[in-house]
């Protein structure tokens, strides 16, 4: 991604050892390209099996999110953050969870 020009890696100048990964406005754009597509996606997962099945799914996958304890990397180029998470961290769209 950083070769792409999609994130910028610096290091902490508080903390050598930690990396500062942050977007680029080149990665914000091709958000906001992605997040429609991902709604419909998402609408399309509803409308097929049902908001209870769905909640029940997202249920699941957020119980297994939390057991999961995320522990410092050295090189958090690798750290991997769930797509909803990161798609609701960067605008005002929240996961369906609601049935």
């Amino acid at each position: 991604m950083k070769k792409s020009g999609y994130v910028n890696i610096t290091k902490d100048i508080h903390d050598s050892r930690t990396k500062i990964i942050t977007i680029t406005e080149l990665d914000i754009e091709k958000l906001k390209e992605a997040i429609p597509i991902w709604l419909q996606i998402q609408e399309k997962i509803v409308n097929d099996i049902g908001k209870v099945s769905y909640g029940n799914f997202f249920e699941t996958l957020k119980a297994i999110q939390e057991s999961i304890e995320y522990t410092r990397v050295k090189d958090t180029e690798n750290l991997k953050l769930p797509i909803s998470l990161f798609l609701a961290s960067l605008t005002d769209v929240t996961p369906m969870t609601t049935c």
